[in-house]
């Protein structure tokens, strides 16, 4: 992330200095276990495709899902996830895994990434 931030930072002439300040700070005090998640809210798929993660191990809510995928316990997960909710990153807050889930794929993540987490994502990635 660092890298795509420093190079996005000298190139893309379009983003207003502050932002990218912002972002720079952003990205310095996150773990990695928020880039984790953000990563895998993002694009799910991916994310278990390049962690050798079988989909069918994906199973149950998002207490369990996110175990797995995440491999940390439950309650840095929480923490991580109000953490980014908080940055504005995601749009749900910890508390999202005491909510039931109607739709229980791991596609209802995609839709948790707010637009600012998605535009700080894509600035993140170094092209």
């Amino acid at each position: 992330m660092f890298r795509g931030i420093l190079v996005n930072s000298l190139i893309k002439k379009e983003v207003h200095e502050n932002k990218k300040m912002y972002y720079l700070s952003l990205v310095n005090n996150l773990s990695t276990v928020h880039i984790k998640i953000l990563k895998f809210m993002e694009n799910p798929e991916t994310y278990l495709s390049e962690n050798n993660i079988s989909e069918d191990k994906i199973t149950g809510g998002y207490s369990e899902f996110f175990q797995i995928a995440i491999n940390v316990e439950l309650d840095i997960i929480k923490a991580a996830i109000g953490d980014l909710y908080d940055s504005g990153l995601i749009l749900s807050r910890k508390d999202m895994f005491d909510i039931f889930m109607r739709d229980k794929s791991i596609q209802s993540l995609k839709n948790l990434v707010s637009d600012f987490g998605k535009s700080f994502i894509s600035f993140c990635k170094a092209k």
